[in-house]
């Protein structure tokens, strides 16, 4: 289990989407105090795949608005390609778009995408 295990718990059952947290705050969830290089470089918080960022990535989280000199940082919530475009056209999705955005997810081409509508 990753030390950052606390973080992933944490941001699990957070609601909303944005959730920002000062350094000190954030030590406490993790119990522990952040390596030095967390409070002197905002690349230690990229959303890439090592440790400390992968306790968050897992939970559905990515960092923003990072900021070594305030020892702030901001988590936002992590949508799908489907939650996305969902929420873009909020119900009213044409077959069309519908094929665009299952081809984007699965990486193959809008031709290969073929929808039933049983009724």
């Amino acid at each position: 289990m990753s030390k950052y295990q606390p973080l992933t718990d944490y941001l699990s059952k957070l609601e909303g989407e944005s959730f920002f947290v000062n350094f000190d705050a954030l030590e406490h969830i993790l119990g522990f105090e952040l390596p030095a290089s967390a409070r002197q470089y905002a690349a230690w918080w990229a959303n890439q795949d090592r440790g400390q960022s992968l306790a968050w990535q897992s939970a559905g989280w990515k960092t923003m608005d990072v900021s070594v000199d305030l020892g702030s940082v901001t988590f936002v919530r992590i949508q799908s390609d489907t939650e996305r475009v969902w929420q873009e056209f909020n119900s009213e999705l044409t077959i069309a778009q519908a094929k665009m955005g299952l081809a984007k997810s699965l990486g193959i081409s809008p031709e290969c995408i073929e929808i039933t509508i049983r009724a």
